[in-house]
């Protein structure tokens, strides 16, 4: 191989490092673990909303938080973007109707309405892959 081919070469190798930098078997942080399960209000469940789960830091908890969308009562982390496990706190909206798409509601869309004030509940969730399910208490707006 001669030396211009060699330098094609490592100018591709170089930009695929670029582009996967998370093929190189490092992570940022420590480990995430997918997490789902149901969302119920008043014993139904929750037709769209988002659950946001932040670390607690006063009991030695870091890292990156995780967020999941909540649809027909389901909810499920993202691949690789999930929670790390131990304390935290769980923020957790709920609507009527899915989000608009824009500052409007368009033709046909109904803006969602708050099924509940928004949640704090505090989750000691294991360092593994697991469900958990929500019942949310009896409140209203």
């Amino acid at each position: 191989m001669n030396s211009f081919s060699r330098f094609i070469v490592s100018l591709i190798m170089g930009f695929v490092t670029l582009i996967f930098p998370g093929c190189s078997g490092e992570s940022d942080g420590p480990a995430r673990f997918d997490l789902s399960g149901a969302v119920n209000y008043q014993g139904k469940p929750v037709p769209y909303g988002e659950l946001i789960f932040i670390p607690d830091s006063s009991k030695g908890n870091t890292g990156a938080s995780a967020v999941a969308k909540i649809e027909a009562g389901r909810y499920q982390t993202l691949v690789d973007k999930g929670i790390i496990g131990g304390p935290h706190h769980v923020e957790i909206k709920g609507f009527d109707n899915p989000p608009v798409t824009g500052a409007v509601p368009a033709e046909g869309e109904k803006a969602p309405n708050q099924l509940f004030k928004q949640l704090q509940i505090d989750v000691d969730f294991p360092r593994e892959v697991s469900t958990y399910d929500f019942d949310l208490p009896l409140t209203k707006n």
